[in-house]
C-alpha cells in the first residue's frame, strides 16, 4: 500500500481518460454545430408557417451556404438533423434535448404526412439565447 501523500491514487486509467476526452470533444463539436446551424434552421423554417419537408430544409440551407460562400461539411445533413432533434418538442431522446417540450422551437406537425419540420416562431429567440448558455 502506498502511503506517499504526493502520489495520486485517484488517477483515471488511460483508456477511460481517452474515452472521456473523445466524449467531451464530440460534445463540443456538437455544440459548435448547433451554434452554426440553429440560426440557419430558424431562418429557413420562419419563412414557412406550416412547416417544410426535411429535404427542402436541407436544400434551402445548402443554397444559403453556397450563396454566402460558407463551407458545407461532409456530414452536413447529420448535423442539421441532430440540431433539429436537440431543439425539438418531438425528440424522444431526452438526454440529447437541450430544452423542455414547452420551450422547444421546433416540432413535427401532426396533421402533415411525411417528414415535415416546423417552427414555433415565439420560441425561436429564447432558443438562440439558450444555445449561448451551452457554449
Amino acid at each position: 500500500m502506498n502511503l506517499d501523500p504526493s502520489s495520486d491514487s485517484h488517477e483515471i486509467p488511460a483508456a477511460q481518460d481517452t474515452s472521456e476526452r473523445k466524449r467531451r470533444a464530440a460534445a463540443a463539436r456538437s455544440q459548435n454545430y448547433d451554434g452554426q446551424i440553429l440560426p440557419e434552421l430558424i431562418a429557413v423554417l420562419a419563412q414557412h408557417e406550416r412547416g417544410l419537408r426535411r429535404w427542402s430544409v436541407m436544400r434551402a440551407i445548402r443554397a444559403a451556404r453556397s450563396k454566402a460562400a460558407k463551407p458545407i461539411p461532409q456530414k452536413f445533413e447529420e448535423q442539421v438533423e441532430r440540431t433539429f432533434r436537440r431543439f425539438s418538442a418531438c425528440a424522444t431522446d431526452g438526454e440529447s434535448r437541450v430544452c423542455t417540450e414547452n420551450e422547444a422551437p421546433f416540432y413535427r406537425p401532426a396533421e402533415t404526412a411525411g417528414e415535415v419540420w416546423a417552427l414555433h416562431p415565439d420560441r425561436a429567440a429564447s432558443a438562440l439565447e439558450r444555445l449561448k448558455t451551452y457554449q
